[in-house]
């Protein structure tokens, strides 16, 4: 039985680029039990769907089992695309799909696309294993715990939702097939050191994602399985930078608190060397011990949830945290000379212009933190942002997009003028997410000198949004609205900022190869 899993070709690229590590997981669960996998990263391969469709076909294998991976529409439908083509050719492998849109989407799926026979909900490991152990023996899906099939009568069954893995131990390390074509593009490797959130943010899939059966959502690996995993990383593939990419690295919990003291003392214990990122809320990055104590063994940049600089968008959003803590958790990071990236949601369906006004107004002051994107709220399926739009009559469905409208005209106005903005500094801000995870694969002494190159790129960054915020505002005022001269003049600076940024990956590319190969 030949299982292939896909990555199909993406809409955008995006920021995050690296092995998908929910395929390697799955791939290592299957392959631990005797299947063998194949595993096709459109992405990583920058791959079209029909330079996708040609690889397969050039595998020559018999396909049984296809596993589609997919965040957001598109991807689904340019794997669906392959799935066409190859079925043309006589293809009848079952196709499943997985993944946080998959789980969200699955009736939509299943009433659009006839080439899917199943989805898999939420976490995945056991439910593929068991799916093919059903395709290989009696093809009686009924047992398969979070699998939704399509029966031979056409009918979509929905089976019980699957209870989440207790003991992330037990789950065997991801299949690192892509690891080393993702770090020499990407200069980072992703692990999991745990699983899910314990919050429940009104715009966050995660929360749901996590909560399809009622457990903890929440659940940790021990220190020792983590720095495995690690040292593997190391000396197998010559890792020297890893992002966790945890929904929250840091939690309230005390065993969790307990894991990260043991994975520091674990990686002082072995002398591993390696750089690292994080990402966590802004109440869980109070402990100025803690980070220190990480940043000895290696953090160099987190990733903090603020979302907002007003109180009642907090509560909009039940954050569960407020100004002083976010102010708190800032200077920590400031006091430990962290390097930093700032999640910000600048407006969202209920927002007024007082509201939007005291947001921008937190972003322009002097000791205001650094924010990468100026975004608006991504109103996500399954969300309890979701829920509040449809009760309030605001929400717009376009196929598998859902967009809003926003009650108060000038905030409306803001978001399209934001709207015109992204593109001007999207180039920009995705070269700072590569300098950041570049900067963790230079030595020691060459990373401190090209973090002040990057500390430049990011000042100018702050000034540019800052001159965007303040016209926006003063154009709302005055019901312009439209942007005018200052934002061609806001996408010549851009375009100049953007060679700058590129002159310095290519400086640090240089040294890595200088250094390390």
């Amino acid at each position: 039985m030949n299982i292939l899993l896909l990555n199909p070709p993406p809409r955008d690229i995006g920021w995050y680029r690296a092995e998908h590590l929910g395929l390697a997981y799955l791939a290592s669960a299957l392959r631990n039990q005797g299947y063998p996998v194949t595993i096709l990263d459109a992405n990583l391969e920058n791959l079209s769907i029909q330079e996708m469709y040609e690889k397969i076909k050039k595998l020559s294998l018999k396909i049984d089992l296809i596993g589609i991976t997919a965040t957001e529409s598109e991807s689904l439908t340019s794997g669906i695309e392959v799935i066409k083509k190859l079925k043309h050719d006589g293809l009848a492998a079952h196709v499943t799909a997985g993944g946080y849109f998959p789980s969200f989407w699955c009736d939509e799926i299943f009433n659009q696309f006839s080439e899917i026979d199943s989805i898999v909900i939420g976490e995945g490991e056991e439910t593929i294993v068991e799916l093919a152990d059903a395709l290989n023996s009696t093809k009686n899906f009924d047992k398969v715990s979070g699998l939704v099939f399509r029966n031979k009568s056409g009918q979509v069954i929905h089976n019980q939702p699957r209870k989440l893995i207790k003991n992330l131990d037990k789950i065997p390390f991801p299949s690192r097939d892509y690891c080393s074509t993702s770090y020499q593009k990407y200069h980072h490797a992703v692990v999991y050191s745990s699983r899910g959130c314990y919050h429940q943010c009104s715009f966050c899939q995660i929360a749901k994602f996590y909560r399809f059966t009622r457990e903890t959502p929440f659940r940790t690996r021990s220190a020792a399985n983590i720095v495995d995993e690690i040292e593997i990383l190391i000396s197998d593939f010559g890792i020297r930078s890893i992002f966790f990419v945890d929904d929250e690295f840091i939690t309230e919990s005390p065993k969790r608190r307990q894991v990260l003291d043991d994975l520091v003392h674990e990686i002082n214990r072995r002398n591993l060397i390696f750089s690292f990122s994080i990402q966590y809320r802004a109440n869980t990055g109070q402990d100025k011990e803690l980070l220190q104590n990480l940043k000895n063994v290696g953090l160099t940049t987190v990733f903090v949830g603020v979302e907002s600089g007003v109180e009642k968008e907090l509560d909009h959003f039940e954050k569960d945290i407020d100004i002083s803590c976010i102010k708190n958790s800032l200077q920590i990071i400031d006091d430990l000379e962290l390097n930093n990236n700032i999640g910000y949601i600048l407006y969202n369906p209920s927002t007024t212009f007082d509201d939007l006004k005291q947001s921008i107004e937190f972003l322009l002051a002097p000791d205001s933190p650094s924010v990468l994107k100026l975004n608006g709220l991504e109103l996500l399926k399954g969300t309890q942002e979701e829920a509040y739009t449809r009760q309030h009559e605001l929400i717009k469905t376009n196929g598998f997009h859902l967009s809003y409208r926003i009650l108060d005209k000038r905030v409306a106005k803001f978001a399209e003028l934001r709207r015109h903005y992204y593109p001007i500094y999207e180039p920009v801000a995705r070269d700072f997410y590569e300098l950041h995870f570049l900067m963790g694969d230079l030595s020691k002494d060459d990373m401190i000198s090209y973090k002040r190159k990057i500390k430049t790129i990011e000042i100018e960054i702050r000034k540019l949004h800052k001159v965007f915020l303040q016209h926006a505002l003063d154009d709302l005022y005055i019901e312009k609205g439209k942007g005018g001269g200052w934002l061609v003049d806001l996408k010549d600076a851009f375009i100049l900022l953007h060679n700058k940024s590129q002159q310095l990956l290519a400086e640090g590319q240089k040294m890595i190869k200088t250094n390390y190969l």
